[in-house]
């Protein structure tokens, strides 16, 4: 759902057929639905990407924007590696002031302690603005929440998609949340050390899972990570305490 609203919001924000992106986006997704399953994605999907809609004081300064830095080793003992990734939106406000947007999609309210202080991904963002040089104020967090309704038995996939419409309508807010965010100095060296010190354990051959950090939003991979029979097969090792020259078997 996440991967197919996003691309409606895309293509929305630059001014192109939302329905036929997600259409696409459908297309590309694995064939594990059925097509009466596909037409109820469509059904939630559209509703959400037609409902939103940037604020008016919103300039829209560039839609997924590419970006690459170099990063350095955790303590710089490491060479430098790339990171690289996109951007959704930048946006400047009434005020002048630019900020990253990034869309998230969920079926149930988010926790705002884990978007302030636990999201990397979005810190990431912003340390990777502030690398290229640009004055960037932090990260709006625009999650779209799902309508919680299901599909009833006798209802079309035009009927569901009304309802679903309708829920939006009812209530905006519960629906639409923007949580803007920022960050200093100590947090954006505390993640480039993180990514220096992620990237030397995967050069290593550790691979760690982590359902911690995804559990908030349904993660695909959540029964993989949960389960460490199914983890350790495809490559996940269990987290190494390292302490003194050596590791213990923590979790």
């Amino acid at each position: 759902m996440g991967l197919v609203v996003h691309a409606g919001l895309m293509s929305k924000a630059l001014g192109q057929d939302a329905g036929e992106a997600i259409r696409a986006a459908l297309a590309k997704e694995p064939p594990i639905l059925e097509p009466g399953e596909l037409e109820a994605v469509m059904a939630q999907a559209m509703p959400l990407v037609e409902a939103w809609s940037p604020p008016p004081d919103w300039k829209v300064l560039d839609v997924e924007r590419w970006f690459e830095v170099k990063v350095p080793g955790p303590k710089r003992t490491l060479r430098s590696v790339r990171l690289v990734g996109r951007m959704d939106l930048v946006i400047e406000d009434s005020q002048g002031l630019r900020w990253i947007v990034d869309h998230k999609t969920s079926r149930r309210q988010p926790n705002m302690d884990y978007v302030r202080d636990i999201d990397e991904q979005l810190l990431l963002y912003y340390a990777a603005a502030r690398r290229m040089g640009e004055e960037i104020e932090g990260v709006i967090w625009n999650a779209l929440i799902v309508p919680g309704i299901e599909q009833r038995k006798a209802e079309t996939a035009q009927e569901y998609r009304i309802r679903c419409a309708e829920v939006l309508a009812a209530d905006p807010l519960k629906h639409f949340v923007r949580v803007p965010v920022r960050y200093n100095n100590s947090q954006v060296g505390k993640a480039w050390d993180r990514v220096g010190y992620v990237v030397q354990e995967i050069r290593r051959g550790r691979i760690y899972r982590n359902p911690e950090a995804c559990r908030y939003w349904g993660c695909p991979f959540m029964e993989v990570c949960l389960d460490e029979r199914h983890a350790l097969m495809l490559g996940f090792r269990p987290k190494a305490d390292v302490s003194g020259g050596s590791e213990g078997g923590n979790e």
